[in-house]
């Protein structure tokens, strides 16, 4: 819909709608005045009043009818008159943009979208799917943003009555009976010490009053007291947060100027004015919510400022002096998508952010997300199920001090106004359910053999062991299984392959009714002797062309198969479920085409490819969830191309990497694994053939930036893994400790792009250097100065220049910081055995001792 960009000139009164002398002319004014009360100063009270009485002068006129509808959608007590409105303006919406007049009496070509919207923030799901289906079909095939935001939304409709057969077990109440007397109060703030309650109402002339209440002696919440004018800033202030003390709040302004934070102390019973933040927190951009920690030393922010990740993103500033703040940092992709992110709250005790979010995965328009901050690193948000996430806008969620419980403001079921809730949750052990294990079993090396022989056992506390053999779909390795509440090892095992098992907390109230899990079984041929494990190459959306990441993996392997005799290698294209059979057979050839091409470009004449597109077949991930949802990030893993080779007989193996990010496999559980060893070099099993650890535990290889780790066990709390770690270092691991699996998921990823295998007298004390530089060519001789280098001509036909010889890593971190000093600043430490295997000798270092 057409936007306002100018301030036309307002009405200086009111005019009485039914007066006698009302004319055309003046009904013009009017919606003119409506239209920037509604579009250029969002105050949709006082632009549904005058929406309203034009309406009941023309109740005919569409357009009329969509105007007064979007503004009641946006009126969270009237939203439900929407739904009316909106569906008789969708009888006559304009053909085109060109053919909508603002005065004129057809509805908005957005009209249906509003109507679907309306649909959804009211629970009417089954409507809103219908009606956003309609807005599909009306869009060209080639709208592909507008068509992925409108899928969003219809995956949200689908997840949100999925969550509302189960719905997560809550206890909500009125946090104060005093505010039964305050509808409309919302933006709760309280403070950490729990005596101090801030909170906003907005009148019908859209400006904004703040409340006050303080507990007194007895625990007891005052009645409210109005404090707006302590503030200034003409009544357009919203309450953020509050230090643990009360004594530093935080608040923001939004007008048709600015949007900005601000800041207010209090003294005694009072407040100073509000003062502006300084211009690198509060920018000429738009800043919505400050979170401002209880020490009053960070502050979490929201903004729409460049270099963002979508429209509005968090950032953090940390206190440099009394009123300094340092340059504020955005959050990061994890946090930030491409759509608004929200009214932060981080709980410092727990180190976790909760945050309001458009993100695909909600319910709709905001939802609730956490996610938890473990060296300086973000885990995968997590969606607060429903009915503490509903379909409406949910903005700002925050725990109350010293207690279970939540606070936040909505409108309730049968509710005329919103006010301030709080809410808890039912914990497990008060309740008893059962959820519903949604699992697929993934061959490394393609399909299994004889699906009949694939066993599944549950493993549970008591030592019970229970087997199930129900598989729902034989080719995929699907199957579904519902289970009490409780915590077990689900195991997989497969004759010719490892067996993979993952801990599962059916307990856990923050995955909702269903659990996603994946188990990945690896062919025990790669634990015989050569092989070679290769990332799966991932497509973006209807495209065939090859990452950089890609292209980096696929010159390793090139650089494998110069080194070999001829080899057969099968290149197999596969798409998601999107699409039809047809156009995915082809899309997957193509893609199987692009990595073929690639390669032949680079490997020897000899090697022969064969390709194959297998269309939308064989998924390692789930298209859609169990509710029927679409399952996005399922999807992308889904289109991709697999490497294999077709004559095992040539001596090498090429075992895919099908490794899922943790929180597709399960996103809620804490689970625990001991870290045997950390190395450099991969090790042979047999290294581990005197560690006994039954056969519900197993070993597995990952990487961390030039180190492996081998870890052991998959464990449902501390507890059971620090009992089986004492066990551990009775064994000879006397170095082994225990490590997060949840909390770690994205520093470690199984070892891949590594060769296996290596000849026993390499098995030896781990050897560093210092990379220096490496190139094409030769650098002119005085750049290395007086610096002793050792030059190796590598098997991608790159020089690279290396320094010294280090018999553990932090060794070489300790003069890795020297040689920076020196202006070498892109040197890094590297594992010299390795680049010395794959390069040819051209100079050894020669000028000192080896350090």
């Amino acid at each position: 819909m057409r936007k306002f960009t100018t301030i036309l000139t307002l009405l200086t009164a009111v005019y009485s709608i039914y007066s006698q002398d009302i004319t055309e002319r003046d009904i013009v004014r009017i919606t003119q005045e409506a239209d920037i009360y509604l579009f250029y100063y969002n105050n949709y009270r006082k632009a549904a009043s005058l929406y309203g009485d034009l309406y009941e002068l023309e109740p005919g006129n569409h357009n009329l009818a969509a105007k007064l509808g979007i503004a009641y959608l946006n009126i969270e007590s009237k939203r439900q008159k929407a739904i009316p409105l909106l569906r008789f303006a969708s009888e006559n919406i304009a053909p085109t943009e060109r053919d909508y007049s603002d005065l004129g009496s057809m509805a908005p070509t957005e009209t249906l979208y509003y109507l679907a919207n309306a649909y959804h923030v009211n629970d009417s799901l089954e409507a809103a799917v219908r009606t956003y289906r309609q807005l599909l079909e009306s869009l060209p095939e080639d709208n592909h943003l507008e068509r992925d935001y409108i899928m969003v939304q219809i995956d949200a409709c689908k997840r949100a009555l999925a969550m509302r057969e189960e719905p997560m077990p809550v206890e909500m109440e009125l946090f104060s009976d005093l505010l039964s007397q305050f509808p409309g109060a919302g933006n709760p703030v309280l403070s950490g010490n729990d005596s101090l309650l801030l909170f906003s109402r907005e009148r019908d002339d859209g400006t904004i009053r703040i409340y006050s209440s303080f507990r007194d002696e007895h625990g007891e919440w005052q009645p409210p007291e109005d404090i707006t004018e302590s503030f200034g800033r003409g009544g357009n202030l919203i309450p953020n947060s509050l230090t643990a003390d009360g004594g530093l709040l935080v608040l923001s302004l939004y007008n048709e100027i600015e949007g900005n934070l601000y800041y207010s102390e209090r003294e005694g019973q009072r407040w100073s004015r509000a003062r502006r933040f300084p211009r690198n927190i509060s920018s000429r951009y738009f800043e919505d919510h400050g979170f401002i920690t209880p020490d009053g030393n960070t502050l979490f922010f929201s903004s729409n400022r460049p270099g963002g990740h979508g429209e509005l993103d968090l950032y953090v500033s940390h206190r440099t002096g009394q009123r300094r703040w340092s340059e504020p940092e955005n959050l990061g992709s994890t946090i930030n998508s491409q759509y608004n992110e929200n009214r932060p709250f981080f709980d410092t005790l727990t180190s976790t952010l909760w945050f309001s979010s458009e993100r695909s995965g909600g319910l709709g328009g905001y939802s609730f997300f956490t996610s938890k901050l473990k060296d300086e690193r973000w885990s995968a948000p997590e969606l607060l199920p429903y009915p503490v996430s509903t379909t409406a806008d949910n903005l700002f969620i925050g725990l109350i001090p010293h207690s279970d419980r939540f606070i936040t403001s909505r409108l309730m079921a049968g509710g005329e106004e919103i006010n301030i809730y709080t809410i808890r949750v039912i914990p497990a052990d008060e309740r008893v359910i059962q959820r519903t294990i949604i699992g697929v079993v993934v061959p490394g090396d393609g399909t299994l053999p004889d699906l009949e022989a694939l066993s599944l056992q549950l493993f549970y506390r008591d030592g019970t062991v229970a087997e199930w053999e129900s598989i729902e779909s034989g080719k995929a390795g699907e199957f579904v299984m519902v289970v009490d509440s409780g915590d077990f090892i689900l195991k997989a095992s497969h004759p010719g392959y490892m067996p993979d098992s993952i801990f599962i907390d059916s307990d856990s109230g923050a995955t909702g009714r269903d659990i996603n899990v994946t188990l990945n079984l690896t062919p025990e041929e790669v634990y015989r002797g050569d092989f070679l494990f290769m990332r799966t190459i991932l497509f973006g959306f209807d495209d065939y062309t090859l990452s950089d990441e890609a292209k980096e993996g696929l010159e390793r392997l090139a650089s494998v198969l110069r080194g070999r005799d001829s080899l057969k290698l099968k290149v197999t294209g596969y798409t998601d479920s999107s699409g039809n059979q047809e156009y995915n057979r082809e899309l997957s050839l193509r893609r199987a085409e692009a990595v073929a091409g690639y390669l032949r470009a680079r490997a020897p004449s000899s090697t022969d490819i064969v390709v194959r597109g297998e269309g939308a077949s064989q998924f390692v991930a789930k298209n859609r969830l169990a509710d029927g949802s679409d399952n996005p990030e399922g999807r992308g893993f889904n289109r991709r191309v697999t490497i294999g080779i077709e004559d095992p007989g040539t001596g090498i193996t090429i075992v895919p990497d099908i490794w899922l990010p943790p929180h597709m496999r399960h996103p809620a559980s804490e689970r625990y694994g001991i870290v045997l060893i950390e190395t450099t070099e991969m090790l042979h099993p047999g290294h581990f053939s005197g560690l006994e650890h039954g056969d519900q535990l197993f070993i597995r290889p990952f990487s961390r930036d030039s180190d492996y780790l081998y870890i052991l066990g998959d464990f449902p709390d501390r507890a059971a893994a620090a009992t089986h770690l004492e066990r551990v270092r009775e064994a000879g691991f006397k170095d082994a400790t225990l490590i997060s699996l949840y909390d770690t998921a994205e520093d470690v990823t199984p070892a891949t792009d590594q060769t296996i295998g290596l000849p026993e007298e390499e098995m030896m004390e781990p050897l560093y250097t210092i990379q220096l530089f490496a190139g094409r060519g030769m650098p002119p001789e005085e750049y290395f100065g007086s610096l002793a280098y050792t030059i190796l001509l590598g098997d991608d036909n790159l020089y690279r220049f290396v320094t010294g010889r280090y018999s553990s890593f932090r060794e070489a971190s300790g003069v890795l910081r020297q040689i920076r000093d020196m202006g070498y600043s892109d040197a890094f430490i590297r594992n010299y055995r390795a680049i010395k295997g794959r390069s040819k000798l051209i100079r050894e270092e020669n000028d000192g001792p080896d350090r």
